[in-house]
């Protein structure tokens, strides 16, 4: 019976108790699965050096705040709010002050979370400074290739391979002497990540101090674009060479054993035997 007077009280001066609040402004925790979210996405895009991603927190971020100002003013123009009592009011304040505090404290430590890094010391990370045979290559595997065409084609691509050697070589000197950082990226993976110009530089590793598993050269202004990659063996030797118009493989010993490229009429692909002794394929473009 006291509630039902209190109740009935409160409906006929227009107020409505402390205790009865309901703001209209929904469910706390989406604000704070909001911030965890802002949290975590953060730390993931720093680790990666995405400034994409960076662009999206704060846009994500922004929107949340949006949202629970635009909620304040909805709450404090209602019917409903305008019938809370003094004390209801002040809780309602107090609520939302919270929320949007712990929105911005997450927000903030999601954002300064990305710039603590763990870099791993200065070192060697190339297993062998060897990374082919390539008197194999020019002594016995190209006289034993007959078709002109392949021939040349082969001998631009190793061109460009010993070009794509210097360049990753220059690199590797670089993250030797502790110029390029060793880092731990997202699932713990360590990288190297350099840019010039127009592309960018990416080296793996098994762990903090272990050699370079493979090495990627990309074009950031194509969406990301392949230009070429190398993978290696366990023992430093290059084991894949690609790019998008050619490749090359090699065994354990550095030897190469395929050799592939494409031109207007199809792929050519080259499969060499230990002895020196070359198969050839041709696959033409279907119309």
């Amino acid at each position: 019976m006291p509630d039902n007077e209190a109740k009935t009280k409160s409906e006929s001066d227009g107020t409505v108790p402390a205790g009865d609040l309901n703001p209209r402004f929904g469910n706390p925790m989406f604000f704070i699965v909001g911030s965890l979210a802002c949290f975590g996405i953060g730390c993931y895009g720093m680790r990666f050096h995405a400034p994409v991603i960076m662009i999206g927190i704060a846009t994500g971020s922004a929107w949340v705040l949006s949202f629970m100002l635009a909620t304040i003013g909805v709450v404090t123009c209602s019917v409903r709010w305008r019938k809370l009592s003094l004390a209801g009011k002040i809780k309602a304040y107090l609520l939302m002050a919270i929320l949007l505090l712990l929105t911005y404290v997450l927000a903030v430590f999601g954002l300064t979370g990305c710039w603590i890094i763990e870099t791993a010391p200065a070192g060697k990370r190339v297993a062998s400074d060897v990374l082919m045979d390539r008197q194999f290559m020019t002594d016995t595997v190209l006289p034993a290739v007959k078709d002109e065409a392949v021939q040349r084609a082969f001998r631009e691509s190793l061109g460009k391979l010993d070009r794509q050697i210097a360049e990753f070589q220059d690199f590797m000197r670089q993250v030797e002497t502790g110029k390029i950082k060793v880092t731990k990226g997202y699932m713990g993976l360590w990288q190297s990540v350099f840019k010039q110009n127009s592309c960018s530089f990416r080296a793996h590793y098994r762990d903090k101090t272990a050699p370079v598993t493979d090495f990627t050269k990309r074009e950031t202004r194509s969406s990301n674009k392949l230009i070429w990659t190398f993978w290696f063996h366990a023992n430093g030797h290059l084991k894949v060479v690609m790019t998008p118009d050619c490749g090359f493989n090699f065994d354990e010993t550095g030897k190469m054993t395929v050799y592939w490229f494409s031109s207007v009429r199809g792929k050519h692909e080259l499969y060499i035997q230990p002895d020196g002794a070359v198969m050839s394929r041709f696959y033409a473009h279907q119309s």
